[in-house]
């Protein structure tokens, strides 16, 4: 299987508003800092579901590490043998690293 290629995370979101206080553009940059796209809110109706748009596209990295790391003990424990079932221990990680991944997704870090 090939590595995925696009710029590492975590990714970090910037917020453009006018004088107002309105939002109005909002970049999303990698751990590098460069640029990765840009959402402009110009003629949305409803940002509220932009900005929800821009926290999931934040949080694919995470996502993305989380899910690799729980096929990964999942496949080990599908291998076989009673040692390579995961402990609860180690599902509780899987489970917190999920975890975390949503609530990034769902804008609460």
């Amino acid at each position: 299987m090939s590595e995925a290629k696009f710029t590492a995370g975590p990714w970090q979101r910037e917020d453009y508003s006018d004088e107002d206080g309105v939002l109005f553009e909002m970049e999303l940059a990698g751990a590098n800092g460069e640029a990765i796209c840009r959402i402009d809110f110009e003629g949305v109706d409803n940002t509220a579901y932009a900005e929800a748009d821009a926290r999931l596209i934040a949080a694919a990295p995470t996502m993305y590490d989380a899910l690799k790391k729980i096929r990964a003990r999942l496949r080990f424990a599908s291998s076989g043998g009673a040692k390579a079932k995961p402990t609860i221990a180690q599902l509780n990680e899987m489970l917190d690293e999920a975890c975390f991944a949503l609530r990034r997704a769902e804008g609460a870090q």
